[in-house]
């Protein structure tokens, strides 16, 4: 079974068990000693577009293993994040069996993610960043491509839909902080709601939906964003709504 390998991109032989355990990524010992040694060091640098998006969907749906790596796990029908945070990072595999997954091991990213605030219980812990203001859309975004969505819902006397927007998140402190941003940009403030689950949820309705759609993916980049999302959001802006519910959440 044709391969092709992760480090220089050439084609290889393998063995397909090799491949789905994913150790036949590397075509030779001196890409597979390339592979160990590299350290990835994509968030010591100056946030742009790309970085920021890829922290903020590791916020919503990453985690840090105690085996020193880091991975996303999406459902199958956004396996294309697990693709575009692989190309931003530089490394790590991709699998897709009930859940889409990106898995990177590496010990010095893992450090560097923790000293940015990220645990393995990042869901309640998770605090809001302190983020340049050009990136903070793009942080936001790429949490809102993890947990947050779009959609639509119909009055039920004048029969009319209007966009709605959600988000949610296990940690009061970042919620309260999305909060007051959200309320910056969307020119509503919202007040968070505990569900009877345990989490915290944003609920936006009619314009101030339709203008979180438009801060967050108006100048979004094909690299940096979630097509689905994209394209819903989008629509608030461009189109008269009506016609069907419709939906794209987390």
């Amino acid at each position: 079974m044709l391969a092709r390998c992760a480090v220089c991109a050439a084609k290889f032989a393998a063995r397909p068990h090799h491949i789905r355990i994913g150790q036949g990524r590397y075509c030779s010992l001196h890409c597979s000693g390339i592979a160990r040694t590299k350290v990835y060091d994509v968030w010591d640098h100056a946030l742009t577009t790309e970085t920021a998006w890829a922290l903020g969907l590791i916020a919503s749906d990453g985690s840090i293993c105690k085996r020193a790596g880091i991975k996303l796990a999406v459902s199958p029908i956004d396996s294309e994040l697990c693709y575009k945070i692989q190309a931003i990072v530089g490394g790590g595999t991709v699998r897709t069996y009930q859940l889409a997954t990106w898995y990177l091991r590496s010990v010095y990213l893992a450090k560097r993610l923790r000293e940015l605030g990220y645990t393995e219980r990042k869901g309640r812990e998770l605090r809001w960043p302190a983020l340049p203001s050009k990136v903070t859309n793009d942080f936001l975004r790429g949490y809102w491509d993890g947990d947050g969505s779009f959609g639509r819902m119909r009055h039920a006397k004048s029969g009319i839909a209007y966009p709605i927007a959600q988000i949610t998140s296990m940690s009061q402190d970042f919620i309260e902080g999305l909060a007051r941003y959200l309320g910056w940009i969307a020119g509503s403030k919202a007040k968070p709601l505990r569900t009877r689950r345990g989490y915290w949820q944003l609920f936006y309705g009619g314009k101030p939906a339709r203008q979180l759609a438009r801060s967050l993916y108006a100048q979004a980049k094909p690299s940096c964003r979630l097509e689905r999302k994209w394209r819903l959001a989008m629509s608030f802006c461009v189109q008269k709504l009506g016609g069907r519910d419709e939906r794209a959440g987390p």
